[in-house]
């Protein structure tokens, strides 16, 4: 969504700064102009040429400390680093100019040190010392505020290259192999529409649910996620595209910072801390309740690595309705995502998170990586094989994926 306007904002600011922050559209959070001219101010504001910020929750409408905060400088960070790659696309003249005070250097007691607020047009004229857009934070400004240096747009553009490999290893080594695919709602009965979620509910036992599809959602946090996002329907790629987003947010509101740069860094403690911050949503990730009996000695790294140079499919194009990767089972517990950040997967939302099975469930005959039992469906069987596998699946774990 574009920024809006505080009611105090005075708009006698630089055109195309204004034109930019107010026409660039941003999905993670609102973005509220609070600052624009300021008439006396000696600096930047003063000359109608910055314009301060505040990134807002959506969903519980708080805005985000904006200035001297390290706790939100990855989130500021990724906004600035969209904004900027957006100026360039639109106004390469104003993209040479532009400044973001997070950039800016000092320490806690100097003015404008870590501005997480503030863009101005001195760029072409003042660089800031503290960082860079293709380097991002530099190493002493980093340290002086306890901070992870980089995350600059050149090491986004590297992250970006390796997207889809990453996303399709990550989601390969999280999943349990018990989903019954993109096209079956809970209990095992298949819906033929993708373009919206079923919202159906099925019984099974005692317990009702309308949650669906390779991630089984629920309806309602489906409608909150597509409102978010944009979805515009349910196919096999939206719900990939969505169920990432999800462990991304997860993984953001946690710690502040990029899922998927951590996964793409290559470093094996990153990566393995990435599973623990996540093991409470994904039980059978190491560390988890149900620590996945195929891990055996190998860490969450070993296996993501496997996957990731075996390369994976990459995520679904619209109308393919195959199961080349395991999906994520998930239950239904409506958990309170303010309540329990990373109690469910549905904590950004959705309602839908791995639930606890019981240790002794029999696992099917799968694949294989690099001696690591990693649950996948053979792509080359028929899907009749498949989904007969899947309902069986669901059968035999029914009343115990969801409760």
């Amino acid at each position: 969504m574009a920024a809006a306007r505080s009611s105090h904002f005075d708009p006698h600011v630089n055109a195309d700064l204004l034109k930019l922050i107010e026409g660039f559209e941003y999905g993670p959070y609102k973005v509220r102009a609070n600052s624009g001219y300021r008439p006396g101010d000696p600096r930047l504001h003063g000359r109608g040429q910055a314009i301060d910020v505040s990134l807002v929750d959506p969903k519980s409408g708080a805005a985000l400390p904006n200035t001297k905060d390290p706790r939100y400088f990855r989130q500021y960070q990724e906004y600035a680093n969209a904004l900027y790659k957006y100026a360039q696309q639109t106004n390469p003249e104003l993209a040479k100019k532009l400044r973001w005070g997070g950039y800016f250097s000092g320490g806690k007691n100097q003015y404008g040190a870590l501005d997480l607020m503030h863009f101005d047009t001195a760029g072409d004229t003042t660089p800031t010392a503290g960082g860079s857009w293709e380097g991002g934070l530099n190493e002493q400004q980093a340290k002086l505020w306890n901070i992870a240096a980089g995350g600059g747009v050149g090491a986004d553009a590297a992250v970006q290259q390796m997207k889809p490999d990453v996303r399709a290893a990550f989601l390969s080594s999280i999943a349990s192999g018990e989903s019954p695919g993109y096209d079956v709602m809970y209990g095992g009965k298949k819906f033929t529409d993708y373009s919206r979620h079923p919202k159906t509910p099925q019984t099974v036992g005692d317990i009702t649910s309308d949650v669906a599809g390779r991630y089984q959602f629920k309806g309602s946090t489906w409608d909150e996620q597509a409102a978010k996002y944009g979805y515009k329907d349910f196919s096999p790629e939206t719900q990939d595209t969505a169920a990432w987003n999800y462990a991304n947010d997860i993984y953001r509101q946690k710690t502040g910072g990029s899922l998927e740069e951590a996964l793409a860094s290559g470093d094996p403690a990153r990566i393995n801390a990435a599973a623990q911050v996540l093991n409470q949503t994904w039980t059978s990730l190491p560390g988890g309740a149900e620590q996945s009996k195929g891990y055996g000695g190998k860490t969450f790294y070993d296996v993501y690595s496997g996957n990731l140079k075996n390369a994976p499919a990459p995520f679904h194009k619209p109308g393919d309705t195959t199961n080349p990767m395991p999906s994520l089972t998930a239950e239904d517990k409506g958990t309170d995502w303010d309540a329990k950040l990373a109690a469910s997967l549905g904590s950004v939302g959705s309602g839908a998170n791995f639930g606890a099975r019981p240790s002794t469930a029999p696992l099917p005959s799968t694949g294989y990586t690099q001696g690591v039992q990693t649950p996948m469906f053979d792509v080359q069987a028929p899907q009749q094989q498949r989904q007969q596998l899947a309902e069986a699946m669901m059968k035999l774990n029914s009343g115990k994926l969801w409760g």
